[in-house]
């Protein structure tokens, strides 16, 4: 019997969602927003992003400006009703070679407001850097972000960035400033060896940093991410992630932590953190992100 049956681990599939029905938001254009750091500087960095959407699968560019410099990556993504999760995944462009990269992960909702305006709004952690053309897996400090949707009509850019500003105002993102402490210990990417759902030592370390946490903060719930690369089978892929979740969830459960406190996302090859296009880069992928849910 497989662990998956065992531990009956909820499972959160984000299923394919034609555009044509009217709860499936298509969010493809061109966004304006910015990210915040609260646990870091607590600073602002303007983002801009172009959106792909097909069915429930979006894809395109994010570009992200930090203090004189900028980069610009390639992204995936999966929408779900209102419900938004894009990764970064390939760093293209670069225009300081010495500037280390956050791959970020933005988890976020899909609202129109009263006055009609359009944007995304959530938080963000990230589990791979990009520096001197090589991507490693390293934790990157979480925050919040908001993107503003940039109608054809927009053609001041100024007054579109003061609107950015003023829905800051009326939704101030300290309703997520409570995460961040929590985040630091919890949020991690826990890696495997290929074709298997065998944790490698490092993170097996990681996995009983997060125990330690959770024992003693009772009252936060997590989510597990699992990820696979794209070698082989799209079916033998989703059947691993889910191999692999469930023994994550395991261990979890052998250190007397709830199973109502975990669930889980089964994401197979769809949101990778670093392009497959080599063996490190593919290890990267093969991973399940823990992300607090709950406090």
């Amino acid at each position: 019997m497989k662990i998956s049956s065992i531990i009956a681990c909820w499972v959160a599939l984000f299923l394919i969602c034609p555009s044509k029905i009217a709860n499936c938001q298509n969010i493809s254009g061109n966004w304006l927003g910015s990210i915040t750091i609260p646990g870091y500087n607590g600073n602002e960095y303007p983002i801009e992003a172009s959106v792909i959407q097909k069915d429930s699968l979006i894809s395109g560019q994010i570009k992200s400006n930090y203090e004189g410099s900028y980069a610009i990556m390639k992204f995936q993504g999966i929408v779900s009703k209102n419900k938004i999760v894009i990764n970064e995944n390939e760093v293209i462009e670069d225009s300081y070679p010495n500037q280390v990269w956050c791959l970020k992960s933005f988890d976020g909702e899909y609202v129109a407001d009263s006055s009609n305006r359009t944007k995304i709004l959530g938080t963000y952690s990230g589990y791979t850097k990009f520096f001197h053309n090589r991507y490693t897996a390293d934790y990157c400090v979480p925050g919040s972000f908001i993107l503003l949707q940039k109608k054809p009509a927009t053609r001041d850019i100024v007054i579109f960035k003061d609107g950015i500003k003023n829905i800051k105002k009326e939704e101030p993102l300290s309703q997520y400033n409570s995460k961040y402490g929590i985040s630091y210990l919890v949020s991690i990417s826990l890696h495997f060896e290929q074709s298997t759902s065998n944790l490698l030592e490092s993170s097996i370390e990681n996995l009983n940093k997060i125990v330690n946490c959770l024992s003693e903060n009772r009252s936060v719930k997590i989510i597990l991410e699992s990820h696979t690369d794209n070698v082989g089978d799209l079916q033998k892929n989703f059947r691993l992630a889910e191999d692999r979740v469930a023994r994550v969830k395991r261990y979890f459960l052998d250190k007397n932590i709830l199973g109502s406190r975990v669930q889980c996302r089964i994401l197979g090859p769809f949101l990778p953190i670093a392009p497959n296009d080599s063996e490190h880069n593919r290890s990267l992928n093969r991973r399940v992100v823990v992300k607090v849910k709950d406090l």
